[in-house]
């Protein structure tokens, strides 16, 4: 997959690179560093290979059929993983803001860039998306 970049005839679009960090951390870890959230039901699958250092969870959405069917991942980050990892150093306020402005995840129904969600094995915890 290509690396992102900015429309053409800019040279320089401010918070490009948090796009581009936060796709690159998805496209090298989105296998080993997300643990596999398989079904509505917050729970993980048990007999699945324990994720090492994780950053948080995928959830894999299938829709269609036939040759039509495909999937989609939703990734839901850790808080801690998000700011001491991901964007360690950055402003996250300001990564916050030019995220949830290009749409790159969903707002909480606060409108902040997190929200409380059930997690598997791990309850009621704040995540991003």
């Amino acid at each position: 997959m290509a690396r992102p970049r900015p429309p053409h005839g800019h040279v320089r679009m401010r918070g490009w690179p948090n796009v581009v960090r936060l796709r690159q951390v998805i496209e090298r870890f989105g296998e080993s560093r997300f643990t596999r959230w398989e079904s509505a039901a917050a729970k993980i699958d048990e007999h699945g290979p324990r994720t090492i250092d994780r950053l948080g969870f995928r959830k894999t959405m299938e829709d269609g059929m036939g040759d039509a069917l495909h999937a989609t991942n939703t990734y839901y980050v850790l808080p801690e993983a998000w700011r001491a990892e991901i964007f360690k150093g950055m402003n996250i306020s300001a990564v916050n803001k030019e995220l949830l402005q290009r749409g790159v995840f969903e707002p909480g129904s606060d409108g902040k860039a997190y929200s409380l969600i059930r997690l598997p094995g791990l309850g009621p915890r704040a995540a991003m998306w």
